[in-house]
């Protein structure tokens, strides 16, 4: 026996939308895993290191860990426990896609 319930987590797919700071609006790229830590790579014009953002359900999601913008567009978002990086995309239709890695362009 155990006093811990489960609890429902939301994934991170690529394409779905986020909210920054509670008004704009971007989307994910991809997942990421930095360590320990879970996220996700998006614009680095969408938010600035420390930025909080929400999840495409409204959901506290995580906070902008580093951002470059101009020049290179690129950041990425580390995400709280109840977020969970999967390797899918958004893909035509909707439907997944499943990706592996990452290669620099």
């Amino acid at each position: 026996m155990s006093a811990d319930r489960p609890r429902a987590l939301y994934a991170i797919r690529g394409g779905d939308a986020f909210f920054i700071d509670g008004s704009a609006r971007c989307y994910v790229g991809f997942s990421v895993t930095k360590g320990d830590r879970q996220g996700f790579a998006t614009a680095g014009h969408c938010g600035q290191a420390g930025a909080r953002t929400t999840g495409f359900n409204r959901a506290d999601q995580g906070t902008f860990q580093a951002s470059v913008f101009p020049g290179q567009d690129m950041s990425w978002v580390g995400v709280n426990s109840d977020w969970t990086a999967t390797p899918a995309v958004k893909g035509e239709g909707g439907q997944d896609v499943q990706t592996a890695g990452s290669v620099r362009a």
